[in-house]
């Protein structure tokens, strides 16, 4: 018998509804079980990590690296809106140390929320991907980092074409970004997986 159109429109809904329910659920999900004091003490120390790593390295692959690790550690270790001031706090830390030692551009505000979103993009590969979806977690990083370098290159681009930002960040948002989110992420898998062996 065929389905009627009205029936495959409410069913294709449902599959939406129900894909972005499982979206959003792996926001909640983690690699391993942490005590409710534990886990608040990690996202401390990643947010301090992410905030003042600025104040003290300005070599870009150094801190970019330190701030994907804190980043691919945020999405392992941490639940819910825990992992947001993870994702928010480099930008500002950035921020914060370019006004206090005069480094400072206006053109870093203009790509702050495109920063914020290439942040999130990385996280959730690894909620969604490696932890959800149970997937080789180098493949997750891998997607993760990839859509993370493509977003930032391309919205920068944009902005360059349109003369909102000058030439010179598309090598810092574009090639930077990648071999700073590969290293960073590395960094993250030894360390958890130090943590894992300690803790069993």
């Amino acid at each position: 018998m065929p389905t009627r159109p009205g029936l495959k429109f409410i069913h294709k809904s449902g599959s939406l509804f129900s894909s972005w329910h499982l979206s959003v659920s792996s926001w909640r999900l983690f690699d391993y079980e942490l005590s409710s004091m534990q886990e608040n003490l990690e996202m401390a120390i990643y947010c301090v990590i992410c905030f003042f790593l600025p104040f003290f390295l300005s070599q870009q692959l150094v801190l970019g690296s330190l701030v994907n690790a804190g980043l691919v550690l945020g999405a392992l270790n941490l639940r819910g809106w825990k992992v947001l001031p993870v994702i928010l706090l480099p930008s500002f830390g950035v921020l914060a140390a370019g006004l206090l030692f005069g480094s400072f551009t206006y053109h870093l505000v203009t790509l702050i929320p495109a920063i914020w979103v290439g942040n999130a993009l990385l996280v959730w590969a690894v909620k969604e991907f490696a932890l959800a979806k149970k997937m080789n977690r180098i493949v997750a990083l891998g997607i993760g980092i990839l859509s993370k370098t493509a977003w930032l290159f391309g919205i920068t681009f944009a902005l360059v074409f349109f003369g909102a930002v000058p030439p010179v960040f598309l090598a810092s948002m574009g090639a930077m970004q990648l071999y700073s989110a590969l290293s960073g992420s590395a960094l993250a898998l030894g360390v958890q997986a130090l943590k894992r062996k300690a803790v069993s």
